[in-house]
């Protein structure tokens, strides 16, 4: 191995021997406090010249402060950050030797960090749900269906346990039905009842797009699949002055990433605590309306999607310890010295930590609620606290909630 090509790797690791013990959520600390305190605005401004600054962090303080604009309703702030940080990710395919050649001996910590699939879709989940917000409703839905064509794409590439996503689904279903666009607002109800059968709100979304469509086949169909829902009444008890209002609601935390139990130099998402379950939408007298029901769990998606990448982590780190032994071997025999070539191989195995770094501003799950309401401004409590919502009397109506 050539003399100056070791040197490079153990000074480029001894480099790297002091901050490793820090990590982007201890050094962000100051943002992560605001964020959960909901002071969301201040959060986004806190990281906002990180953000714009090349360097190895740079998505990820895109993707944690797009959150934080649009959890603060800053829509258009956080279509900007969304769509830089998803272009960022298109150049995903340079990577630098130096970067590489020391990531290997390493950790991949020290390259720029670059999303993991799951991570990549929810990128255009925020900004599908960010037109809509601002009312786009045809960008909104070229980005449901980007979200489908990339898990396609991670499909084919060998990703085998992801599943198209049921929050897009949903979210273009919404928006097709607010266009009055029946039919194509049933078949996507329709892929959300395959993909997550549990959800039972899609059941009654197809029922009831069905009827508007004419579909009367399918909406026979569900009402004798389905007889302990009464669809039929329930159609018939539909308000007509009224419009559906979809509370959407991000509940907890995504897990984070931290070194394995079992293995140091492996990532492992740990879980963590949060006081939320399921949202009770109320009226303004306490009546409970509805209680929203999980369609995307993020934490279950997140945790599979690890466990895809363990075998390629575990092969690069058996490289890297190879590569280590090696380092060591040779700047001993560069120096003469046995003993510099020892601690040279302990250095830069030193160095040898896992990647950690992930979005962590992220819901643990999405949850879906949706009523109906009299046109005009009416009032609610969302997990107690008051909100007021303007029912419009063409289309409908989303409404977020997050808690911690």
């Amino acid at each position: 191995m050539h003399r100056q090509f070791l040197y490079f790797i153990v000074f480029s690791s001894l480099y790297f021997v002091l901050p490793s013990c820090s990590s982007y959520m201890t050094d962000q600390q100051d943002f992560f406090s605001k964020f959960q305190r909901k002071q969301f605005k201040q959060a986004a401004d806190l990281i906002k010249d990180k953000s714009e600054k090349e360097g190895k962090d740079q998505i990820l303080f895109l993707l944690d402060r797009g959150t934080a604009l649009f959890e603060d309703g800053d829509y258009k702030g956080a279509i900007d950050v969304f769509t830089k940080a998803e272009k960022l990710t298109e150049v995903k395919d340079y990577t630098s030797i130096s970067e590489e050649a020391v990531s290997v001996v390493t950790t991949d910590k020290y390259k720029k960090f670059y999303p993991l699939d799951y991570e990549l879709i929810m990128i255009n989940v925020y900004l599908a749900l960010s037109y809509y917000m601002e009312g786009k409703y045809d960008d909104a839905v070229v980005e449901c269906r980007r979200i489908n064509n990339l898990v396609y794409k991670l499909k084919a590439k060998g990703m085998k346990t992801f599943e198209e996503s049921p929050f897009a689904w949903y979210l273009s279903a919404s928006i097709y039905e607010i266009q009055k666009k029946y039919d194509d607002a049933r078949i996507d109800y329709n892929r959300v009842m395959e993909l997550a059968p549990s959800f039972k709100q899609a059941i009654y979304d197809t029922y009831r797009t069905a009827r508007y469509s004419g579909d009367l086949n399918q909406a026979r169909e569900l009402e004798k699949d389905n007889p302990e829902l009464d669809l039929r009444n329930y159609y018939k008890g539909l308000c007509k002055k009224c419009g559906d209002v979809v509370v959407i609601y991000s509940a907890g935390m995504i897990p984070i990433k931290r070194p394995s139990r079992s293995n140091d130099m492996l990532p492992e998402f740990y879980t963590r605590t949060y006081n939320v379950s399921n949202l009770s939408i109320m009226d303004k007298d306490g009546v409970n309306l509805a209680t929203t029901s999980e369609i995307s769990n993020l934490e279950a998606v997140a945790r599979k999607n690890l466990s895809e990448r363990v075998g390629m982590i575990v092969a690069k780190r058996i490289l890297g310890i190879g590569t280590q032994v090696a380092i060591g071997y040779g700047v001993g025999k560069a120096t003469h010295n046995e003993a510099i070539g020892v601690l040279a191989g302990l250095l830069v195995h030193a160095t040898a930590q896992p990647d950690t770094r992930g979005w962590s501003t992220l819901p643990k799950d999405f949850q879906i609620a949706r009523i109906r309401l009299p046109y005009g401004t009416q009032e609610l409590m969302l997990g107690g606290q008051r909100t007021i919502v303007d029912v419009p009397e063409a289309g409908g109506k989303l409404l977020f909630f997050r808690d911690f």
